[in-house]
């Protein structure tokens, strides 16, 4: 005979840590609301702030011989095996 116990986590205690979690928005420069107070919410937000992105400079592809080489050799090597195979 045995018995199956959950082990303690998160179910153990349903109730909410209202210190705990405000505590955590205080160190991580956030805010703690409840339900209740979600009408504050998008007062809570901060205006976002504008990123330059950088842009990489284009790579042209098809003024590269190497692949002008590559398709040049697929072409040619689908128009042998075709002729040797006859299916031209």
């Amino acid at each position: 005979t045995f018995d199956i116990v959950a082990p303690p986590g998160e179910a153990s205690r349903p109730e909410m840590n209202r210190a705990a979690l405000t505590t955590l928005a205080d160190r991580t420069r956030g805010a703690f609301l409840t339900a209740a107070e979600s009408d504050k919410l998008l007062e809570t937000i901060p205006e976002g702030r504008r990123a330059a992105l950088e842009t990489l400079p284009p790579y042209e592809l098809w003024n590269r011989w190497p692949l002008l080489l590559a398709i040049t050799l697929c072409l040619v090597s689908e128009w042998i095996l075709r002729k040797r195979k006859s299916m031209l």
